[in-house]
C-alpha cells in the first residue's frame, strides 16, 4: 500500500521458489513477474546425506499473478526459460519490456543459456490468453557484432511487425518459424544518436 509514500505497507505476500525483479500489471487484477528460478545447492557429508547450504540463481522465470485480492495473491502460471547464467535486461529495466496489449503480445530481449545449446541470443515473446500464457517463442538471432558501440538490446512494435535490435543490429522477429531476419545494420558515426532518443 504506497497511498502514504513515508510509510509504505505490506498488504499481503506469496512464498514461491525464484522471485521476480520486475512486476508488470496486465489488467487490474493480473500482474506479469520478470524474474529467475532458483535452485537449491547441496552438499554430501561422508554418511551420504544430502544438506542444503544455499541456491543458486537458474533459468528467467515468467509468472502470472491474479492480485485481485492483494491480501492473498495467487499464482496463475508460470514457465522457466533456460538455465543458470540466463538472463533479460528486462529484469531491471522496464525500457526492455515490450507491450502490445491489444494483441496481447508481450516481450522482451534475452540471452538463453543451456549446458547442451549454449548461448542463444534473441527475443522472448509471449502471447497471453486470460490468467495464463497461451504460447512462449524465443526467436534465435545471429551473433551481434561486438564492435558496435551501440550495445543494447530492445524489442518494440511497429504496425503488424516486431523488430528486435541488438547491438547496432535491426531484426524482423518470425514468429512463425522463431526466427529474427536481419533488415538494417546501423553504421557507426554521428548518426546513431536520433536512433538511441527513439528507441531508448
Amino acid at each position: 500500500d504506497l497511498s502514504d509514500p513515508a510509510n509504505p505497507r505490506m498488504l499481503g505476500f506469496i512464498e514461491l521458489p525464484g522471485y521476480s525483479n520486475y512486476l508488470h500489471p496486465l489488467k487490474d487484477d493480473l500482474m506479469l513477474g520478470i524474474g529467475y528460478a532458483t535452485q537449491d545447492i547441496y552438499v554430501r557429508d561422508q554418511n551420504g546425506r544430502e544438506s542444503v547450504i544455499g541456491t543458486r540463481q537458474s533459468g528467467i522465470k515468467l509468472t502470472l499473478f491474479n492480485v485481485s485480492d492483494p491480501l492473498n495473491p495467487l499464482e496463475m502460471d508460470s514457465r522457466v526459460l533456460g538455465e543458470a547464467y540466463s538472463s533479460t535486461e528486462a529484469s531491471y529495466n522496464h525500457k526492455a519490456f515490450m507491450a502490445d496489449s491489444s494483441r496481447g503480445m508481450y516481450g522482451f530481449p534475452a540471452a538463453i543459456h543451456e549446458d547442451k545449446a549454449g548461448y542463444q541470443r534473441g527475443a522472448v515473446l509471449l502471447k497471453i490468453t486470460g490468467s495464463r500464457f497461451a504460447a512462449i517463442s524465443f526467436a534465435e538471432a545471429a551473433e551481434p557484432d561486438y564492435s558496435s558501440d551501440m550495445y543494447f538490446q530492445r524489442l518494440v512494435y511497429i504496425n503488424d511487425n516486431y523488430y528486435y535490435l541488438d547491438s547496432g543490429i535491426v531484426y524482423i522477429v518470425d514468429i512463425e518459424y522463431a526466427h529474427c531476419r536481419e533488415v538494417y545494420r546501423i553504421s557507426g558515426g554521428n548518426n546513431e544518436a536520433p536512433l538511441r532518443v527513439l528507441i531508448d
